[in-house]
């Protein structure tokens, strides 16, 4: 039987900020099973029902895509890391990267995720949710991720497929939060060829306060 080897780290996020969310923090659950590393937030200083909400879907969301990584055959290795990219006075959001490899494969696959919670209530938050309703923030959003795409062709070597850029449609639930900004994330193959990895394109909310739902914004 494999030994398992579970850690805590130290504290390495604080929250300074007013508000829901001040006395948040963020720690570290690492977890060694063989091939296995998994590493998890476990939110903290929040009421005892939104700390219970966010750190069961967190560590929900490791468990199953765990449970699918390594259905049909044991992986050579298997990493799972999350991270707390934004934990403020109205908003929790983390981002999380899978690496796979299998003995078969001439290279290890790779996955992204990224969730966000409201900091009250412990829900978790879909795109729509971060706008006002009825507002035209669906084309103002597809715009400059547009912008961003065509940047990063031009200066970081973005390839693009034979169908171009998508339609936000299509990776919607795509995201996480930054201070300040919204990033979107794409899958390695599901836009680009793999040597594009998993492409991220950050929007400042400043170019999209007309649309934000005050209840969240700023973050």
């Amino acid at each position: 039987m494999r030994a398992c080897r579970v850690c805590v780290a130290v504290l390495i996020l604080a929250v300074l900020m007013a508000g829901v969310a001040c006395g948040a923090t963020v720690t570290y659950r690492k977890q060694v099973d063989g091939v296995r590393t998994t590493v998890t937030p476990v939110i903290g200083g929040m009421s005892p029902e939104v700390e219970r909400a966010v750190n069961e879907a967190l560590e929900s969301l490791v468990e199953a895509e765990v449970a699918s990584a390594t259905s049909e055959e044991e992986p050579m290795e298997h990493v799972m890391e999350g991270l707390a990219e934004l934990v403020g006075a109205s908003l929790l959001s983390f981002s999380f990267y899978e690496m796979v490899c299998y003995e078969w494969a001439a290279h290890p696959s790779s996955r992204m995720w990224g969730i966000t919670f409201d900091s009250a209530t412990g829900d978790e938050i879909l795109l729509g949710d971060l706008f006002i309703a009825g507002s035209d923030w669906r084309d103002s959003v597809d715009r400059l991720v547009r912008r961003e795409v065509a940047r990063q062709e031009a200066e970081e070597g973005l390839v693009l497929g034979d169908d171009g850029c998508p339609d936000l449609s299509r990776y919607s639930d795509q995201f996480f939060l930054r201070p300040g900004r919204l990033v979107f994330f794409w899958m390695i193959y599901q836009f680009t060829p793999p040597c594009c990895g998993h492409p991220e394109f950050e929007l400042p909310i400043s170019e999209l306060m007309p649309y934000l739902n005050p209840d969240y914004s700023p973050w």
